[in-house]
């Protein structure tokens, strides 16, 4: 079986290939920006490079941390559950 890979972002399909406007994508990420991209008449985008929704290596796992369940407490709270999706954060005076 050949590898997919994602019109914007470059990376692999994998078994979970979304289908749209002829091309082939990882995710409704990156379907959703190549979308907005081209409702806006903004296709030229990819036309830099090739994947350039790719993260840069220079960056890539820079966020991991915030992945980590004691930072995911700190941002969420102690009653984080991870089957409830958190609640927005009410701003003062709003």
């Amino acid at each position: 079986m050949e590898n997919t890979s994602c019109f914007h972002c470059g990376d692999d399909c994998g078994n979970h290939i979304i289908n749209f406007q002829d091309k082939s994508f990882c995710c409704n990420g990156c379907k959703t920006v190549f979308e907005i991209f081209n409702e806006n008449d903004l296709t030229c985008y990819y036309d830099l490079q090739n994947s350039p929704g790719a993260i840069p290596k220079e960056i890539e796992g820079k966020y991991d941390f915030l992945s980590q369940e004691n930072i995911i407490e700190i941002l969420y709270g102690p009653m984080h559950h991870k089957n409830v999706p958190p609640r927005p954060y009410r701003m003062v005076g709003a």
